[in-house]
C-alpha cells in the first residue's frame, strides 16, 4: 500500500498548493470576484478531504477494490491539465524549466498551480532527458521522450525534443553534416497582462530594491503569480540612473529617472523608478 501512505502527506501540500492565484495578486479583489474564489477554493477542500476518505478506506484489500475516482459529472472537479511550453525544445547538456501547469476543471475554470512538488513527474527515458520534481528538465542526448505529469487520476504528457550541440568545424575539411531539424514552434501562453508590484521604486544612490511580485493575467481572467524569473526579460531606459539584473534587482546609480521594462511572452509593463540623493 505505497500509495496509501504517500498520498495522505500529499494532501496538506495540495491543498496550499491549489489555491486560485487571484488570491495572490496584490490589487484588492472586488466583493464578487473573492466570493467567487472563495467557492472554487471550497470546492477543491472538499475534492482533497474525499481523496483523504478514499485512502482511508483502502487501507483493506476489499475498500480499495471498492474505491472510485472523483465523481467526472461534478463540476468543480479537475479534468485536465495543461502545460506550457508544450512541446517543449532543448539541447543536449543544457536545462529548461516548464513555466506554467494549468488545472482545469469540468466548468472550464483554470487554476494555476504554483508548486511542482504536488505533480508525479516522470520521464519516458532517462537516456533522452531527465525531469527533476520541480520541473526542471535536462537534454541527455539527441531524440525525443515524453515527460508526464500525474495528479490523482488526472496525467498529461509533454513531447521533449531534444538537439545535439552545433558541431565544432574541424581543421581538416569534412562533409557537411546534416542540418538539425527545427523545433517544432512552440505556441503562446494565453496571457493577457502582467503586472509588477509595487508599481514604481524611489530608491537612494547607491542602494537596491527587489521587485517583490510579478503577477500574470491569463485571457479568462484567472491571476497567478510568475515564480520563474529566468523567463521574464529586464531592461532600463538609463543604466546610467539605474540598472536591473536577472532576478529583479534594481541597483540605484545616480540621482534622476528611469523607465524599468518587465517583458514575458510578449506582454510587457513598465516601472517608474526614482533615484534620490537621500531618503525623504
Amino acid at each position: 500500500m505505497k500509495t496509501s501512505r504517500l498520498l495522505p502527506a500529499l494532501i496538506p501540500t495540495l491543498m496550499l498548493s491549489l489555491t486560485p492565484l487571484s488570491a495572490c495578486s496584490s490589487p484588492t479583489p472586488n466583493s464578487s470576484t473573492s466570493t467567487a474564489t472563495e467557492t472554487r477554493l471550497t470546492s477543491l477542500e472538499q475534492q482533497i478531504a474525499q481523496l483523504n476518505t478514499r485512502l482511508s478506506a483502502s487501507a483493506s484489500p476489499s475498500a480499495a477494490a471498492n474505491s472510485t475516482s472523483t465523481t467526472s459529472s461534478d463540476p468543480e472537479a479537475i479534468k485536465e491539465l495543461r502545460v506550457d511550453p508544450d512541446p517543449i525544445s532543448v539541447s543536449v547538456g543544457s536545462s529548461t524549466k516548464l513555466s506554467l501547469v494549468l488545472l482545469v476543471q469540468n466548468n472550464e475554470q483554470t487554476t494555476v498551480a504554483k508548486n511542482f512538488n504536488l505533480f508525479g513527474i516522470s520521464s519516458s527515458d532517462t537516456s533522452i532527458a531527465t525531469v527533476s520534481a520541480d520541473g526542471n528538465i535536462t537534454g541527455v542526448r539527441a531524440g525525443s521522450t515524453q515527460i508526464t505529469l500525474r495528479l490523482g487520476n488526472v496525467s498529461k504528457s509533454v513531447t521533449v525534443n531534444v538537439t545535439a550541440p552545433a558541431a565544432t568545424p574541424a581543421p581538416t575539411p569534412t562533409p557537411t553534416p546534416e542540418p538539425t531539424p527545427s523545433p517544432t514552434p512552440t505556441p503562446s501562453t494565453e496571457i493577457k497582462a502582467i503586472s509588477v508590484s509595487p508599481a514604481s521604486y524611489t530608491i537612494v544612490v547607491n542602494n537596491s530594491a527587489t521587485i517583490a511580485t510579478i503577477v500574470v493575467t491569463l485571457q479568462d481572467g484567472n491571476t497567478g503569480i510568475l515564480n520563474n524569473r529566468e523567463a521574464v526579460t529586464w531592461s532600463s531606459s538609463d543604466t546610467s540612473v539605474a540598472t536591473i539584473n536577472q532576478s529583479g534587482v534594481i541597483s540605484a546609480k545616480s540621482t534622476g529617472s528611469a523607465t524599468i521594462t518587465v517583458s514575458y511572452k510578449g506582454v510587457s509593463t513598465t516601472i517608474p523608478v526614482t533615484v534620490t540623493a537621500s531618503a525623504s
